[in-house]
């Protein structure tokens, strides 16, 4: 029982590489554990080789003993690595092979050891899951890799607290020579329960427990050779590692160097903020190291950060943004979310972190343009989420918030290319690069699908340093083909060891009634049951690019679960928000409703607003077992699954990209819940074989992570594109530029039109810039910032079709021409509607009619009747903007049907009985271009000094988009009241509680017993449910711990903190880290000890002034309270 030399580990492990037998045998073990994990029948295996898990158990303990070797003699890579390949042969080996023995159980207890020692502490943790372990010191090792607290510190009190003078007696029995079996386990297990704890302490204070706990841990070891306790000495080897890595990768330590002098005190309560989140985040993943040096660096001003899904991206932003807070107390940080859905997600995982450090978190909702609010929230906020388009406006609308701004977030950063939205994203990315260049602000551009990082980041952060990529995430992943005959599905996985489900899926009589044909009966069916199957293993995700399907494919999954299925065991308050939405919405028997009750969600664009926010925050609250999802589930929302079945590639008629595939596909292997991800492309052997074989080509080019898309230049394409377009039609640049600056492109005839849009797309940016910068000349301020354009950059790259200088030529065309087109004193007005310009010109020619209009709603009553006559007197103004917004407004017969109903709060579902059109008119007219344009007109009239009338357009806009008919049941409906007519009804019934407040402060007064009782007999049962609703809400935050009087004890280092800590036999006791003192409090207060006892939150600390121990509260988020 010794290590390794360097050399020899080293040799054994290239030996292992080198021999093709054990390739083969590790190839084949891994073909046969996701046989095992599907619940493949064991008489369709294929012929493995005999004795498969005995010898890779020889082979795991040959890598097992090089890695410690290597790791133990500063090696930490290679032994890593090694520890990894062995951990992964004992997992796959022993985690689906009878786990009830005790041999199982102990080989997996080991892998899970050599999996955290290695730095995986997601795998760690998810093979422990069934391995329950029969000895303490087993059940021990399993708490601390589980993160499981509670029963950690119970183990630990029965180890330490249970035998009296433990150590005493346990010396009597090492100086008599009498260590029995029993007394050996004792010793092993005293041993082994006091380092961890050690260490859990320095994990929870940031001391150096840990090197006690590794001097506890060498001593054991020592010992156990001595008696030749091959085991203990092997548990205790590796729990030694298990530490060291535990310690080394700390919050505190990791990131100590980068805080010092009094933000030192804010990077303590950050880390225990993170050690006491519902699972303990002790540790930095390894992509999370990875990044850290960007992420922190006051060297360059930003860049990208390359990291794959469920690698901890969000992390990284989170502690990049409490290093640029911690040090000034004005600093505001804005994390810029591409989606709202995203956006409401960020907002959850940055408050559980964040707001317990005093930086409040908060969203800016609504549409696309700013107002008075969003400023008030920004100004109330240290940290801000908001769409691309919302901070666009902000920064237009209150540009003096920039100087307090020390770090913009942008996440999902790839999402730039050659369409619109995502031309306007790129646009929108280089005005606010210009804007902060001479300020203190980094931006960090995240992503998890970017393979030209070093180019991003070199355009973000001017360098190409500016960047970090790597590939390494928590679980593994593997791929395959769902193979639909006709008859039966056959899953064909791929790897070095190919393996086969022959029949996954049969066809077989339908127990639907009135139904006849097989199920499955066709390549939709077929999906959804192996979807059904596969989801016994964890979520599964069936991803379709055709929005119409999800609903039949959802039908499907019902069907395939059978007659009787259990509904699903969502939590209550949470289902209880989505059904009361849902029925408002779509109606209690849609088949979204029906769907979720057991567990399947559907997820479109289709969805209304207020459905689609409850739906995702279901899906947080506890995983679904199929989620039937289009790209917008792609687009930011953050689920893990442990499943991805790709149903329809087509998007738009169209494959999906590679980089969609792998945005999709990457949610497969959920951080401490799955060991590796499966990715299923479905194909349909009964079409055509040219078909068939086009889409396994298909299949295995997605399938290489390599093949991913690099993030393009819209602008460049776009004019690439168009120049191309002009020497088609026999003009040359030089042409082009003279028609750009002109503002006419009537030579291109029917391109024409395609020519506007395109400078739609920039003129925008470009004029208030301009605008921003009036001092410095026009060229030359457009050369020194465009000049730097990611369009610039990668045109240098490829100058063939357009290079710099054409680029910059067409820009100064493009300045010149809007400068022309927006008069002096129009283009502050046109500047911060922050609308597109050709609209943004053509409303304020319409101002004076706009003031007319809201001027009268001001002097209204303000009655629905008055939001409806303002709301159809703005809808023909939308006629007379540029084409694209005629594209999206609805016949005039049609909104009247549905104006008055959807101003009023009316169900969606009974407006929808109305017209066919009433979910694409709400939803896109009414939930989004209406409220824009109106915004936007409201940025105008303010920017003219007309306040007023700007604010009660303001108003009158976030009615529209929500569909209520005052600012009262906008505010109740922000609130957390997610069904409109329940907010409608609950602000006009109950004004007077809800009058001038909003936010968190109005949702404490909707929940207060007073506004319960007021409402109890006055509103319905629905509108009384939403509030009973918020109060089960609040009822399940974290509460704090129970107050503690102070102690008086002598004889005690005052310099070491005190645990309240019980044994067995309810005695409470008083104890350090190490277990050593051990003093019993005054029973005088015996029910607050007891209630007290053995919540690691809590500790005593000597109060030097008070001359006692007084009790602290660790937990950031109580600490003020405690």
């Amino acid at each position: 029982m010794s290590p390794l030399p360097y050399d020899h580990a080293v040799k054994k492990i290239a030996l292992i590489d080198q021999s093709h037998v054990l390739r083969n045998l590790t190839a084949q073990l891994h073909a046969k554990y996701i046989l095992k994990e599907v619940g493949e029948l064991p008489e369709r295996f294929p012929k493995f080789v005999t004795s498969l898990e005995e010898r890779a158990q020889s082979l795991a303990y040959a890598l097992l003993s090089s890695g410690c070797s290597l790791e133990e003699t500063g090696s930490r890579g290679s032994g890593a690595e090694a520890l990894t390949r062995a951990a992964s042969l004992l997992q796959e080996a022993f985690f689906y092979s009878n786990s009830t023995t005790l041999d199982s159980r102990f080989q997996l207890l080991i892998a899970g050891m050599a999996f955290y020692s290695a730095g995986q502490y997601s795998r760690a943790f998810v093979t422990m899951r069934e391995a329950v372990q029969p000895l303490l010191a087993g059940k021990i090792v399993r708490a601390f890799l589980q993160k499981d607290i509670p029963v950690l510190v119970r183990g630990i009190n029965e180890a330490l607290l249970s035998t009296d003078n433990l150590d005493g007696r346990i010396a009597e029995a090492i100086q008599a020579e009498s260590l029995d079996e029993e007394w050996m386990t004792i010793l092993a297990t005293s041993l082994i329960a006091r380092a961890l704890n050690l260490h859990l302490e320095s994990l929870y204070s940031g001391q150096g427990q840990s090197e006690e706990a590794l001097g506890v841990l060498s001593n054991g070891m020592t010992c156990m050779s001595a008696e030749d306790s091959p085991g203990w000495w092997w548990i205790m080897r590796l729990l030694k590692l298990m530490i060291q890595d535990g310690a080394s990768n700390s919050p505190y330590l990791l990131l100590g160097p980068y805080f010092e002098g009094e933000t030192h005190a804010i990077l303590e309560r950050y880390c225990r903020s993170l050690a006491f989140l519902a699972r303990p985040s002790f540790e930095i993943w390894a992509s999370q190291r990875a990044a850290l040096p960007l992420a922190l660096s006051s060297e360059v001003r930003g860049g990208a950060i390359s990291l794959r899904t469920s690698a901890g991206k969000t992390r990284v932003a989170e502690i990049a943004i409490v290093h640029a807070l911690a040090s000034d107390p004005q600093a505001k940080a804005l994390y810029i979310a591409p989606f709202r859905s995203l956006a409401a997600e960020i907002e959850s995982a940055l408050s559980s972190t964040l707001e317990p450090l005093g930086f409040g978190v908060s969203q800016l909702y609504g549409g696309s343009v700013a107002s008075k609010m969003d400023e008030n929230i920004l100004g109330q906020s240290r940290v801000v989420i908001a769409t691309p388009e919302k901070i666009k406006s902000l920064l237009r609308f209150a540009p003096h918030i920039k100087d307090d701004i020390r770090i913009f977030i942008v996440d999902e950063g790839h999402l730039i290319g050659l369409n619109e939205r995502l031309i306007r994203n790129e646009v929108f990315l280089e005005g606010l690069l210009a804007r902060t260049k001479e300020s203190k602000a980094r931006i960090l551009l995240l992503s998890a699908v970017l393979p030209n990082a070093e180019q991003i980041g070199a355009w973000i952060g001017e360098t190409p340093k500016a960047s970090v990529r790597s590939p390494w995430k928590p679980s593994g992943e593997r791929f395959g083909l769902l193979l639909w005959n006709g008859k039966r599905v056959k899953l064909e996985w791929r790897g070095d060891e190919p393996s086969f489900n022959p029949a996954f899926v049969d066809a077989a009589p339908p127990r639907k009634k009135g139904r006849r044909k097989l199920f499955p009966a066709d390549k939709r069916e077929a999906v959804a049951a192996t979807a059904v199957r596969l989801s016994n293993t964890g979520p599964v995700l069936i991803f379709t690019g055709m929005a119409k399907s999800v609903k039949g494919l959802a039908q499907a999954a019902i069907e395939a679960m059978g007659p009787g299925v259990n509904n699903h065991d969502w939590p209550l308050t949470e289902w209880q928000v989505f059904e009361a939405a849902c029925a408002e919405s779509l109606g209690p028997n849609s088949i979204e409703l029906r769907a979720a009750r057991v567990g399947v969600i559907c997820h479109h664009a289709q969805l209304p607003s207020e459905v689609r926010f409850t739906i995702e925050r279901l899906m947080r609250s506890r995983a679904p077992r199929i989620i039937v999802a289009t790209t917008t589930l792609a687009q930011g929302v953050n689920v893990g699954v442990s499943s991805v079945i790709i149903a329809n590639h087509f998007v738009d008629q169209r494959p999906m990209s590679n980089r969609d595939f792998w945005n999709i596909c990457g949610r497969a292997g959920r951080a401490f819940v799955d060991i590796e991800g499966k990715i299923l492309f479905a194909l349909d052997e009964t079409g055509k074989a040219w078909q068939v074989e086009r889409d396994r080509k298909l299949a295995d080019d997605y399938f290489q992570l390599s093949k991913i898309e690099p993030a393009v230049s819209g602008v460049l394409a776009m004019l690439r594109g168009l120049r191309s377009i002009a020497k088609k039609s026999g003009v040359d640049f030089a042409q082009l530029l003279e028609m750009a600056a002109n503002n006419d492109f009537s030579v291109l005839s029917a391109d024409a039109g395609f020519a506007e849009v395109c400078c739609d797309l920039l003129d925008d940016e470009i004029l208030a810039l301009i605008e921003e910068n009036s001092s410095t000349p026009l060229e030359d301020f457009i050369d020194q910032t465009f000049g730097r354009s990611l369009a610039a950059l990668q045109a240098a790259h490829e100058p063939q079709s357009l290079g710099v200088g054409d680029l910059l030529s067409f820009i100064k065309a493009r300045a010149k021409a809007t400068m022309q087109m927006a008069p002096s004193q129009a283009r502050p007005a046109i500047i911060s509607s922050a609308l597109p310009f050709r609209a943004a010109v053509k409303l304020y020619g319409f101002q004076e009619q706009i003031k007319q209009v809201a001027a009268h709603f001001l002097e209204s009553a303000g009655e629905l009747k008055d939001l409806c006559t303002l709301v159809k007197q703005f809808e023909p103004l939308i006629h007379l903007l540029p084409s694209e917004f005629l594209q999206t407004v609805p016949a005039t017969e049609h909104l009247e049907l549905i104006r008055e109903l959807w101003l009023g709060g009316s169900p969606l579902v009974e407006i929808a009985k109305l017209t066919s059109q009433a979910q694409p008119i709400t939803a896109r007219f009414y939930g989004h271009v209406l409220p824009w344009i109106m915004s936007g007109a409201a940025q105008q009239l303010r920017t003219a000094g007309d306040i007023a009338l700007a604010e009660v357009l303001d108003k009158a806009a976030a009615c529209v988009e929500l569909g209520l008919p005052s600012d009262a049941a906008v505010r109740v409906f922000l609130a957390g009241v997610m069904a409109r007519s329940a907010a409608t009804e609950i602000a006009l019934i109950l004004s007077d509680y809800v009058v001038g407040l909003s936010g968190r402060i109005l949702r404490a007064q909707l929940i207060s017993p007073d506004v319960r009782k007021a409402a109890s007999g006055k509103i319905s049962p629905s509108s009384l449910h939403w509030l009973e609703i918020l109060v089960l809400q609040d009822a399940a935050l974290p509460k704090p711990p129970p107050p503690l009087p102070n102690l008086r004890i002598t004889g005690v280092d005052k310099n070491v903190s005190l645990h309240l800590r019980s044994s067995s036999g309810g005695t409470v006791w008083i104890v350090d880290a190490s277990y050593k003192v051990l003093l019993s409090p005054p029973r005088v207060a015996a029910a607050e000890w007891d209630r007290a006892a053995n919540d690691p939150r809590l500790v005593y600390r000597w109060s030097e002034p008070d001359q006692c121990w007084k009790a602290f509260c660790r937990q950031p988020f109580f600490e003020a309270q405690y």
